[in-house]
């Protein structure tokens, strides 16, 4: 399936193996040491982020505790419609976050800067 895009087209299968192809490669050690993500989502901008239409929203637990992997501690839980030109930057040691399931070829382009948290440059 090619997905028509106005800045690209895309051939969705092959995007998807080569995520997880570079996931497996991902070695545990560097997917900890992330220090920033930013996302560029490249999706059409009738995109609904609602959970039963196209879902598919970035979720973010804002203040969780350094320990919470769940998100049952955050104060408040903010979600990012994953709309085509929507470029979100985060700091990714500190930020607990997931991506809930999409029903539509989601797409985006991520950056993951890695480096060991005592040398990241603090924003």
């Amino acid at each position: 399936m090619v997905n028509e895009h106005p800045f690209l087209s895309v051939n969705c299968t092959l995007l998807r193996s080569l995520y997880a192809y570079i996931f497996i490669r991902l070695r545990a050690k560097d997917y900890r040491r992330r220090s920033i993500t930013a996302i560029l989502y490249l999706n059409e901008a009738d995109w609904d982020a609602s959970p039963d239409v196209d879902g598919g929203s970035l979720k973010c637990y804002i203040q969780a505790d350094s320990d919470d992997v769940t998100g049952i501690t955050a104060t408040r839980v903010d979600k990012v419609c994953p709309t085509g030109g929507t470029l979100v930057i985060f700091d990714s040691r500190y930020l607990l976050h997931e991506v809930e399931p999409s029903h539509r070829d989601r797409l985006a382009l991520t950056l993951w800067v890695v480096g060991d948290r005592n040398e990241a440059i603090h924003l």
